[in-house]
């Protein structure tokens, strides 16, 4: 049930994402306490998935709380999902001044080279044999990629050592 109801917000997200940019709210949103719910959401998961913190208090942010916690969804979620049963995933939120930085790391099977810049291209996958197994719409990348891309930030994609992926994204202030 859960799973059907983060399809269906996930598709009328990227719905309204992508014709829409003027309909999100710019609130100030306390982001350390919305990364906390989220994770506090996924640390009880199926594959025994540690999840770790480096959360940094009192973070503050003009944006849409309920985009923000879609983006943030998506990311654990995917770390989650292409994890091997029993690692970690390490999710940190810092500010500085210039951006807030938003990092999730997993240790799962990576994303080859050529895969990094499409993964954001809406309803797209991974075709390898280990992503395929998971299931998944291709639309939670597409919904963080333009989250992001709305409110003037970045995303990074690079790889995890010794394997994994790691997603930053920098909004900035």
């Amino acid at each position: 049930m859960v799973r059907l109801e983060s399809l269906v917000d996930n598709i009328l997200f990227a719905a309204k994402i992508e014709r829409d940019t003027h309909g999100f709210s710019n609130e100030e949103v306390n982001l350390s306490d919305l990364v906390h719910l989220v994770v506090e959401k996924f640390q009880t998961n199926k594959k025994n998935i540690q999840i770790l913190t480096e959360i940094e208090d009192e973070v503050y942010y003009s944006t849409d709380q309920m985009g923000f916690i879609s983006v943030v969804m998506n990311l654990v979620e995917n770390a989650i999902k292409y994890s091997e049963v029993n690692s970690m995933v390490n999710v940190s939120l810092i500010s500085t001044d210039a951006a807030i930085t938003l990092a999730v790391r997993d240790q799962g099977f990576g994303i080859p080279d050529e895969y990094k810049k499409k993964v954001f291209d809406k309803f797209y996958r991974v075709g390898n044999e280990d992503t395929r197994k998971t299931k998944g719409t291709g639309l939670g990348l597409f919904i963080v990629g333009r989250f992001i891309e709305i409110y003037k930030g970045r995303i990074t994609l690079t790889n995890n050592t010794p394997k994994g992926s790691i997603f930053e994204l920098s909004l900035p202030k």
